[in-house]
């Protein structure tokens, strides 16, 4: 479970952003909200089966594009290229847009 603020962080936009996404994301069908009782303000977002579906593209989509972009890179290379990237994206972690 993620608070809005830690939604934003992870995201890495603001939280007025973030909550912005949410919206767009369950206006299209992608997500659904609810309130469980007795928890006050508290939301939880949940995938519908759309959703769902768009994610299981979206991922084969990534696995496309890695193998394109990893295509001409020799494989003793890409273990410390992905350290590398995972250490830009730490550098990203606290901007926000």
């Amino acid at each position: 479970q993620l608070s809005n603020a830690q939604l934003a962080e992870r995201s890495m936009v603001s939280p007025q952003s973030a909550n912005e996404m949410v919206k767009m994301m369950e206006q299209r069908g992608w997500i659904a909200r609810e309130s469980p009782s007795g928890h006050g303000r508290m939301i939880q977002i949940g995938l519908t089966q759309e959703g769902l579906n768009l994610l299981k593209k979206c991922d084969e989509a990534v696995v496309v594009v890695e193998a394109a972009l990893l295509a001409e890179v020799q494989r003793e290379d890409q273990g410390p290229l992905y350290v590398q990237l995972k250490a830009m994206v730490r550098g990203l972690s606290g901007l926000t847009l």
